[in-house]
């Protein structure tokens, strides 16, 4: 199914392997990260479009986040 009829029962969706790809250019992407990797793995549907993202970049941004932050803390 497309993300319009997707949209109508759902307010969002899981993507894995290989369709990571497919819709990346039917949604709106705001992370730069995320549009260099070309690839998304969940899309919110919202009255102003449908917004992609990578969830797993934000995980690692967040650790990576964490352990600077520790790093920090242990100089």
């Amino acid at each position: 199914p497309g993300l319009l009829e997707l949209s109508k029962k759902y307010q969002g969706i899981s993507i894995t392997s290989p369709h990571k790809k497919l819709f990346f250019h039917d949604v709106i992407i705001k992370s730069p990260i995320v549009k260099e990797l070309r690839a998304i793995n969940t899309i919110a549907f919202r009255r102003n479009g449908y917004f992609g993202t990578n969830t797993d970049v934000i995980a690692v941004e967040q650790i990576l986040l964490r352990l600077k932050s520790a790093s920090k803390n242990l100089s």
